[in-house]
Formats: C-alpha cells, sequence, structure tokens
C-alpha cells in the first residue's frame, strides 16, 4: 500500500514538472519575439523535448546538416574573422544564429552573435545613414573614435549582386563610414562579409587552405579596396542547407523609429501557433545537438587541427581566469606544478569507467578514476594551501580536467568537496563568481543544486561544511528542479 502511494505521488510530481515544463515553453511559443537563446541558459529545463508531430521531417532533412557541417562553420568563422561580432541578416539566417550564438554562450562568450532583422521591404527609402545606424543599435562601431579591434562580419546567404539585400546594405553602411572619416584602409578591419553562397566576387573557402592563406587572402582583400572602394573577395561558408531556416513570422517591414526613437523593423505577419510549436520544436533539436559533448569535443579538436583560438569552454573558468592575474610566486609554482602533472593524463577509456577505490581519510571510502586519483593526490598536496589563489586555481584546472574527459563528473565532485575542507574560503569573489557560473558545470551544478547533496554537504562539519554554506549561500542558493525524480 505504501510503495502504491508513493509510485502516485511520484507520477503527481512528474505531471507537475512535465506541465511546469510544458507551460515555461509554451509561452515562448505564444510569444512574437523568436525566443532567446540567453533563455535556455537560464532555464536548462526549457531544453527538454516538446512533443511535436515532425511536419517538415526536420530530424532527417536539416538537422544532419547541423550535425555533419556545424563545426566547420565555427573554425571558418574563427579562421577568418577570429574574436569578431557575427551578424546574421534577415529571416533565412535565423536558425543558424541561434545554433552559433548557442555554441558562444556555452563557452561563456556573450555578445559574439547579433541578429540584423532587414528584409528586402526594408530597404524602401533607407538612406546609408539609417542602415549604419540600424547597425550601430547592433554594436558595428561606425565612427573614428569607436573602433573596434574585432571585425562585425554582416552574414548572409548571397550572391553579392547589385540587388541583393547584402549588397545594398554593405555598401551604404561602407559609404556612411567614408562619410564619417573613417580611413578606407580600416574599413575592412571593423566592417566586413561573408556568405553562405559562392558570389560574383572571388570566394575564399577557410577550411580548404592554411591559416597563414587565409590571413593572406584578408590582406589582398583589404588592399584591393583602399585602392577601388569595393570588395574583390569575400570569405565562402560552405554550410549546405543549413540557411534558409523559418523565422517566427514573415518579412520583416520598413525602418521605422518606436516611441524611444530607436530604428526597429516589424514583421508584417506572424505565423500561427502551429508553425511555430514546430519551428520551436526544431530549434530545440538543433540547440541540442550543437550543446552536446560530441558536437563541442569536435569543434575543439578542429580548432587545434586549423591552429584557431577559441575561448575557454566555462564560463566559470574563463570568469575565475579573467579575476585572478596569478602575481603570487606561490601560485605560479602551484600552477606550473598542476600543469606539469595533469597534461600527461590521458583522456578517460572505457575501462576507466569502471571505478577503482580508494581511500582519502582512513574512514570514508570513495570510488574515483586512476586519473581522479592523481588529481586528488595533487591538489591535496599542503605545500600549495597558503596560496593566495588555491580555489580559484584548483576549481580552474577541475574545469578543464573534466572538459577534456580526463576526469568524470563522479571524480570532479568527489575532489572538489575533499579540497573545499582543506582550507576557509577567504576570497568572495570566488564565491560570487561560482553561484553566477555553477549552471555551466554539470558536476558543480549536481553538488550546489540538488537537495540530496544539499543536505548531505550542510552537515559534515567543520571546515567543509562552512565552505559548502558560503557557495550554497547558506541554502538561498535556488535547487535545480531538474534533479528532483533522482532525490
Amino acid at each position: 500500500m505504501i510503495n502504491k502511494i508513493l509510485y502516485i505521488f511520484l507520477c503527481f510530481l512528474f505531471s507537475i514538472n512535465i506541465y511546469a515544463q510544458n507551460k515555461a515553453q509554451t509561452e515562448l511559443i505564444e510569444n512574437n519575439t523568436r525566443p532567446d537563446i540567453h533563455l535556455f541558459f537560464s532555464n536548462k529545463s526549457l531544453l527538454e523535448e516538446y512533443q511535436v508531430s515532425d511536419l517538415n521531417n526536420y530530424e532527417n532533412t536539416r538537422l544532419p546538416v547541423y550535425k555533419s557541417q556545424f563545426s566547420n562553420l565555427i573554425i571558418s568563422l574563427e579562421k577568418t574573422f577570429p574574436g569578431g561580432t557575427y551578424a546574421f541578416l534577415g529571416r533565412d539566417t535565423a536558425m543558424v544564429a541561434d545554433a552559433v550564438e548557442a555554441f558562444y554562450l556555452s563557452i561563456g562568450q556573450k555578445g559574439r552573435v547579433k541578429r540584423i532583422n532587414i528584409s528586402t521591404p526594408s530597404l524602401q527609402g533607407a538612406t546609408p545613414q539609417l542602415l549604419a545606424e540600424f547597425l550601430s543599435q547592433e554594436g558595428l562601431k561606425i565612427a573614428p573614435e569607436q573602433y573596434s579591434s574585432k571585425t562585425f562580419v554582416l552574414i548572409d546567404s548571397t550572391t553579392f549582386s547589385s540587388k541583393s539585400q547584402s549588397t545594398i546594405i554593405f555598401n551604404s553602411v561602407i559609404e556612411e563610414m567614408l562619410r564619417l572619416g573613417v580611413p578606407s584602409e580600416e574599413i575592412l578591419k571593423i566592417f566586413n562579409i561573408a556568405s553562405f553562397n559562392r558570389t560574383s566576387v572571388n570566394a575564399f573557402h577557410p577550411l580548404e587552405i592554411k591559416k597563414e592563406d587565409v590571413e593572406r587572402e584578408i590582406i589582398e582583400q583589404h588592399k584591393f579596396f583602399r585602392e577601388n572602394s569595393r570588395i574583390d573577395r569575400m570569405a565562402f561558408l560552405y554550410v549546405s542547407q543549413m540557411n534558409y531556416d523559418s523565422e517566427w513570422h514573415d518579412k520583416f517591414g520598413p525602418l521605422t523609429r518606436n516611441g524611444e526613437g530607436k530604428l526597429v523593423t516589424i514583421p508584417y505577419n506572424y505565423f500561427s501557433k502551429e508553425k511555430k510549436t514546430v519551428i520551436f520544436h526544431n530549434i530545440l533539436q538543433v540547440l541540442r545537438t550543437v550543446l552536446s559533448a560530441d558536437m563541442r569535443h569536435e569543434i575543439f579538436n578542429k580548432a587545434q587541427e586549423h591552429g584557431v583560438d577559441l575561448p575557454s569552454r566555462s564560463s566559470l573558468k574563463s570568469s575565475i581566469e579573467m579575476s585572478k592575474p596569478i602575481k603570487v610566486d606561490l601560485d605560479r609554482t602551484f600552477q606550473r606544478s598542476l600543469e606539469n602533472k595533469f597534461k600527461i593524463l590521458n583522456p578517460l577509456s572505457d575501462t576507466d569507467k569502471d571505478y577503482e577505490k580508494f581511500r582519502i581519510d582512513g574512514s570514508s571510502q570513495i570510488k574515483l578514476t586512476q586519473n581522479g586519483y592523481v588529481v586528488l593526490s595533487t591538489l591535496n598536496n599542503s605545500t600549495y594551501l597558503g596560496d593566495k589563489h588555491f580555489y580559484e586555481i584548483s576549481l580552474s584546472n577541475l574545469i578543464e580536467l573534466y572538459e577534456s574527459n580526463k576526469i568524470g563528473a563522479r571524480d570532479f565532485r568527489r575532489i572538489f568537496i575533499h579540497i573545499l575542507g582543506l582550507k576557509p574560503i577567504e576570497n568572495k569573489e570566488f564565491i560570487t563568481m561560482v553561484q553566477k557560473n555553477y549552471l555551466d558545470i554539470l558536476p558543480l551544478d549536481i553538488m550546489l543544486a540538488r537537495s540530496r547533496e544539499r543536505e548531505k554537504y550542510s552537515s559534515m562539519g567543520g571546515v567543509l561544511e562552512a565552505n559548502y554554506k558560503l557557495l550554497v549561500d547558506n541554502g538561498n542558493l535556488p535547487l535545480s528542479c531538474k534533479f528532483l525524480f533522482f532525490d
């Protein structure tokens, strides 16, 4: 009888969770604006499956293209315009813009993707000044005093013919930049263009040539523009069928000003809820594909192969490193020691999943991989406990090891909880960084936001308990709903 009641209760909880999930997803679908990709990171339950008939057979048509070619797109962009701002033009690029933005957000890079909401009707009566202003609202630095070292790249599926909307926008904005006094030799460093199609100008394929040859193509492009005030070549981002995915609505209308004086384009017609539901379903499939561990691994491997420097894979790791310039000699010695010991570790094999047992303190018994034991032994060295940034350096290395598949999620949790008992956390900034970014790292999310873990570690006593309570803000850090049925 008790088991039956428990079963009914769990089913009730499950139905509540599904209802809440579907309700949140349905609210996004009913909105006139395409879902903001940031929302999927602040509420990861939105990425759960949303059941709908796959009317356009997306799983067998477009989705395989993302699986096979998305990594090529990221490497092509970074190889040609490293660290740039990638501005996707119009409705046809909406889905690929979602995918690219999701990838960069997953590695802690905000603001790398912009959407230029313009269609052909938007160009009616649009002057170069208006078009330049519209792009400047999205981050293009058009005035000499605003120069940015990172290129703002307009991306479209265009042949770059004279009547193409991307050609009109590109040439108009350049005209305005020259009028404002931007030197011609600086123009393409600030504002450039790339296409998913072969164009009327010479095309170079970033993946087919060496990095130094890509750089040479860009230099020649800049030189030709300086001498002729037009471009003779363009990066060709060959990603078959990844573009032309539907937006949330029909074409964007003319440029108008809203009540705040900002330039906007209002869509002519919004699609029905039924059609948006299918598009939402497709968005979820694409996001889960590009955010998968396999895709991330493929992208970083290709980056290394092509000599591309991608930013840190983790926003938490990135924020730790940006806040922690290593100035103290002890810190430098500690970091070098960890690098020397960890660089020789190989990625986990299938046999590593059969964890061996090791004792940490003579009383409690835990399971770790062989790599996990090496990492634990290294971080357990009391020589480095006096380091000013002991926790920052330790956690940063754990994240790197976890994301490079050298330790598992269980290794991560048990090693980190052990080092939390070694010394008090003194740096409040470190605590704040963890609280803001813990969702970025699954094992950390489990440690801090799962009720069973919270209950266990909040009653361990001593330094460990004190440190843990600091990280979970004395229990005020929100619990994650995705662990509800595992506790």
